[in-house]
């Protein structure tokens, strides 16, 4: 499964039939959203915004320092202007690209099942079954996505082995996380046209 934050749904369709393997595919509007700016962004912002965009190398570690402990008047401006948890204010979110394909053994998986249990029910049970269990999302209004982080196949089959036994709950289907991919490109033409 895809999750697009596009500008434009049709675009997204298009993205979704041109990746090798796909023979089918359907696209769903989970959600609109008008991101307002706070505050009027000078062009000391954007430039900030420019070279953190154009920064090749950046790990946790150099995310971390940017929101807890910024060095240089650059980084202040920049950790102001990133979204937290504690800085609500912020415009900037920063979302990794992920490949679970290299990482031997491990598996990012979505679980969809249709039932009759509470949700909160079905929360204890999630975070019984373990595996860094979560219920992510409500697929075409009928069936419940499960998330797990695993490893192993042998993990795999003890999740869907509990997941069976549960009364009024059926696995209807699975989808195994393959790339996470952000597709930023638009953003540099955008924030050059702001500086």
């Amino acid at each position: 499964s895809y999750l697009f934050f596009t500008r434009s749904l049709k675009e997204a369709q298009r993205l979704a039939y041109k990746i090798p393997g796909f023979d089918y595919a359907e696209a769903y509007k989970i959600g609109e959203y008008n991101i307002t700016v706070p505050r009027l962004l000078l062009k000391q912002d954007w430039e900030v915004i420019a070279e953190f965009y154009n920064t090749t190398n950046l790990d946790y570690q150099r995310i971390h320092s940017l929101i807890y402990a910024p060095n240089s008047e650059a980084d202040v401006r920049l950790s102001r202007l990133i979204w937290t948890k504690k800085n609500r204010k912020g415009i900037i979110s920063i979302f990794p690209n992920f490949n679970w394909q290299v990482i031997k053994n491990f598996l990012h998986i979505h679980i969809a099942v249709s039932t009759a249990v509470r949700i909160k029910e079905l929360k204890r049970i999630v975070s019984r079954i373990g595996f860094s269990g979560n219920i992510a999302s409500r697929f075409k209004k009928r069936f419940l996505q499960l998330e797990f982080n695993l490893w192993g196949f042998s993990e795999l089959q003890r999740i869907i082995e509990v997941l069976n036994r549960i009364p009024k709950l059926s696995v209807e289907g699975c989808s195994f996380a393959y790339k996470n991919r952000v597709y930023g490109a638009w953003l540099k033409k955008y924030i050059e046209e702001k500086i």
